[in-house]
């Protein structure tokens, strides 16, 4: 029964946290004006090529694996190819994504570039897995600390008093609230508690 409710949840989390990507104003193919971060922390400014949101049926490649970026839309000899090795993140039209050592699954992965859904210390991000059919995604959300190793969500769910107020530990307050498992601070209020901690970052840490 436990573990029922727990799928409900994620399932219900799932959907109310990727329902604000909205992609019926996206074309593939299409030149967006973007930029790019290096490594070095250089910012190049051009044109992005919109690709597939994921990897998927014959599309080996998408946003999340390789930046097809030109200097002059109209001259496609100005072409550069980035991969996630060699740029921090880029930005394509509104979307931002950044490169961090995932790609689906609970282990470490090779890099890949995830988009992000809200911006802060703690930032939150999507993962598009192709589903069991191979005709569409199943999102897969993704929490970074800083530059720190990506979590998943399904992970933090497990165990979630003790992760979470790790995750916040610097905000002393914060963390005891997930640990007494106050009213309006469990699972269901992941999005509040991250925000929470965001704005203590803010506030002290910078």
């Amino acid at each position: 029964m436990k573990q029922r409710i727990f799928f409900l949840l994620l399932f219900v989390l799932t959907a109310v946290m990727t329902n604000a990507q909205d992609w019926s104003d996206y074309e593939i193919w299409k030149l967006y004006p973007g930029y790019v971060v290096k490594n070095d922390g250089e910012i190049v400014e051009g044109y992005i090529e919109a690709q597939k949101r994921g990897c998927i049926g014959s599309y080996i490649n998408s946003n999340q694996t390789c930046v097809n970026f030109f200097t002059d839309p109209r001259d496609t000899r100005t072409k550069i190819v980035y991969t996630p090795d060699y740029i921090k993140a880029y930005v394509i039209g509104d979307r931002y994504y950044k490169s961090m050592h995932y790609s689906g699954g609970l282990m470490s992965k090779p890099m890949r570039f995830l988009l992000q859904i809200s911006d802060g210390y703690i930032s939150k991000y999507v993962w598009y897995e192709p589903n069991e059919t191979n005709t569409g995604y199943e999102d897969k959300i993704v929490y970074q600390k800083g530059d720190e190793m990506p979590i998943e969500m399904t992970s933090l769910m497990l165990n979630f008093t003790d992760k979470v107020s790790k995750l916040v530990a610097e905000d002393v307050e914060l963390a005891q609230k997930v640990l007494k498992k106050e009213k309006g601070y469990g699972r269901l209020n992941i999005d509040k508690i991250i925000a929470e901690y965001n704005t203590w970052y803010r506030n002290n840490m910078r």
